[in-house]
C-alpha cells in the first residue's frame, strides 16, 4: 500500500496530510494558511516549516 497521499489544494504527493480549519480539506503542510499556523503554538516547528523572519534573513544574506 502506498504511503503517499495527494494534497486536496495543490495535488502534490505528501507522506502526511493535515485537516485545514478553513474548509476541512486534507492538505500538505505548505498549504496550511499562515493564520492557522500562528494560532497553534509550536505547529510550525512540528511540521518543519521556517518562520517568516527566518525566510527574510535568508533572502537578505
Amino acid at each position: 500500500m502506498s504511503r503517499n497521499f495527494k494534497c486536496e489544494a495543490c495535488r502534490k504527493a505528501s507522506e502526511t496530510l493535515h485537516m485545514r480549519d478553513l474548509d476541512g480539506k486534507w492538505v500538505c503542510a505548505h498549504c496550511i494558511p499562515e493564520r492557522e499556523l500562528n494560532a497553534c503554538k509550536g505547529l510550525r516547528e512540528r511540521l518543519g516549516l521556517t518562520t517568516p523572519r527566518a525566510q527574510q534573513r535568508r533572502k537578505a544574506a
